[in-house]
């Protein structure tokens, strides 16, 4: 099956050099380079895991296996990114090469030979010396602060176990003059704007001599390094000498990575191998250019954040509506530089801006305009990204007005509030009550059902186009009013007569009243009347039942007061007489002091 399957490749490789009419150039945004012209297997990927490239790799050998995949490894192709080979390619076993975006397993593609990408990179020529031998630091042998400064390290740099201590490699460029740089198990490195140029000794003053040995970093190591984002090795990581060892290729440079090898930049070995073993991430960038290329374990190449991408500039937001006097905070971000600093400026000058990148709008604005704000980089002034800001005059003010503006109700009394929303077509308020009652969708307001003393509600239109403006009205809820009825309310009596009269107090739990009454006779605390004992004329008496609950309510009945009837009694009533006879009379008058009658028979 795996010959088979190599003779065709194989096949299909020598009719693609056949045909170099066909082959294409180098795919753009490469950020793997196996550039050595005629080796074998240049570019090789092996084992059981996966490999994930955000950019493309190419293979500048022309053999027939130029590139080639062995086990099950899976290469990741994020962003559409390609393997270009100048020659051939066998993927066996397992292996596939896997476009992410569309899913498909994809094949590598001819392409003319490349050049090496970072062959303008000057090599550094001066340092100053740091140490003029060989230096083996570890968990006993610390460096001063646990931390290594850049210069020249004549006969290399070993970092052994350090014991858990994170020994720090301050920014700037590391020279080892021969004896290469090693990294063993159970060392802890981290540093930033960090490049590690590994030569040989001859010409940077040591007093020994010292071969170019490659760079070594074991599994077990920690190791965190990033490259400068400025200067003349900004993005290069590790730069081995372009001459490297005496045969091509024949120095390989190790790096055993582990689940805490993290390197962002350039490493660039264009004379040497380069193993990766393990696993190797990145949380930036990664770009691989060397002679040729084994990966055996997961490794991730990423272009986030490379400065050899070139400077570029981002203002967030990128457009934003402001009224007079009002702030908007603008951010910038600057990629691939360590400086992130940024000028601001704003065009035309209406309104200002701070160093910090706050906008402020002008104090008045009478029509609608734009400005450009503006953040340039201050590591590269071509370098620059744009905002819009539109300025808008003041909308008239939305307010609000309820009417009627205040009302006195009852005990569920009603009242329909309208409100007017000005400077707004939409007209829609929500009504809200505090205080008591209810209040529906229509303004209509209805007052508890029992109200025992006064009290206030206030009812609220709040505008549905701005709920920020609303406005009020104020209910005054008071208790039903205290009435006072007596029964019977007219009567007629004469002189010593009695009437027993009845008091109702409506609204009120306290039905006690106090009696009175004028105009004569006497009245007792449960409203019995007595007339005068003596009525010698017709008179009207007026009695009066007063609310102790509330004095100012009261009632009345009138009483039509009667003298006795005048009776007239004759004696003797019957009496017998004979011719001549004679009889006296007497007439008494009853109920009058007046005696006089008028006889007649």
């Amino acid at each position: 099956m795996r010959l088979n399957r190599t003779i065709t490749q194989l096949a299909i490789s020598a009719c693609l050099l056949a045909a170099t009419s066909l082959a294409a150039a180098p795919p753009a945004g490469a950020c793997i380079y196996a550039l050595d012209p005629t080796a074998h297997r240049a570019f090789q990927i092996a084992g059981s895991n996966s490999v994930s490239a955000a950019c493309s790799a190419v293979v500048a050998s022309s053999a027939t296996d130029a590139f080639e995949m062995e086990g099950s490894e899976t290469f990741f192709l994020q962003n559409h990114a390609q393997v270009g080979v100048v020659g051939g390619w066998q993927l066996n076993g397992q292996t596939s090469l896997k476009d992410t975006i569309s899913n498909l397993t994809v094949l590598p593609f001819v392409i003319t030979a490349p050049s090496d990408p970072l062959s303008s990179v000057a090599a550094p020529t001066t340092g100053i010396i740091v140490s003029a031998s060989h230096v083996n630091y570890d968990m006993n042998n610390k460096p001063a602060n646990n931390t290594l400064s850049p210069g020249v390290y004549c006969g290399g740099l070993t970092i052994g176990n350090t014991g858990g201590v994170n020994f720090n490699l301050n920014p700037g460029t590391y020279i080892m003059a021969g004896g290469g740089l090693v990294i063993n198990s159970q060392a802890k490195v981290t540093g930033t704007g960090v490049t590690v140029y590994n030569t040989s000794s001859t010409g940077w003053g040591c007093s020994g001599s010292s071969s170019y040995t490659p760079i070594n970093i074991d599994g077990q190591a920690n190791v965190t390094l990033s490259a400068p984002t400025t200067g003349a090795l900004a993005g290069i990581l590790f730069f081995g000498n372009r001459t490297g060892c005496a045969t091509l290729g024949s120095c390989q440079n190790t790096i055993q990575g582990g689940a805490t090898t993290a390197l962002d930049g350039a490493l660039y070995f264009k004379s040497d191998t380069i193993l990766f073993s393990g696993a190797n991430s990145t949380s930036g960038y990664m770009m691989l250019v060397a002679d040729i290329i084994h990966i055996n374990g997961n490794s991730t190449f990423g272009t986030s954040g490379n400065p050899l991408n070139g400077i570029s500039v981002a203002v967030t937001p990128g457009t934003a509506s402001l009224y007079a006097a009002q702030t908007q905070q603008f951010s910038a971000s600057v990629a691939n530089t360590g400086n992130s600093a940024v000028t601001w400026t704003v065009s035309p000058a209406s309104g200002a801006i701070t160093s910090a990148g706050l906008y402020t709008a002008p104090s008045a604005i009478s029509a609608q305009s734009t400005v450009t704000v503006t953040a340039t980089s201050v590591a590269d002034t071509s370098k620059k990204s744009t905002a819009t800001i539109t300025l808008t005059p003041p909308a008239q003010p939305i307010t609000v007005t309820v009417a009627p503006a205040t009302v006195t109700l009852t005990q569920a009394g009603t009242q329909t509030f309208i409100a007017t929303v000005v400077n707004s077509t939409n007209q829609t308020v929500t009504w809200s009550v505090t205080g008591g009652g209810t209040i529906d969708s229509n303004g209509k307001y209805t007052t508890p059902s029992t109200i025992a003393a006064t009290a206030t509600a206030i009812v609220k239109a709040t505008s549905a186009a701005d709920s920020t403006k609303s406005a009020t009205a104020t209910v005054t809820l008071n208790p039903p009013p205290i009435s006072v009825t007596v029964a019977p309310a007219t009567v007629t009596l004469t002189q010593a007569g009695t009437q027993t009269f009845t008091a109702t107090v409506v609204n009120s739990t306290n039905q006690t009243v106090t009696w009175s009454v004028t105009g004569g006779g006497a009245i007792d605390s449960n409203g019995k009347y007595t007339a005068p004992t003596t009525i010698t004329a017709p008179a009207t008496a007026t009695v009066t039942a007063t609310s102790a609950a509330d004095t100012t309510k009261s009632a009345t009945a009138t009483v039509t007061l009667n003298p006795p009837p005048i009776s007239v009694t004759v004696a003797p009533a019957t009496v017998t007489l004979t011719q001549t006879g004679t009889q006296t009379f007497m007439a008494t008058v009853v109920n009058s002091t007046n005696q006089t009658v008028t006889w007649s028979v």
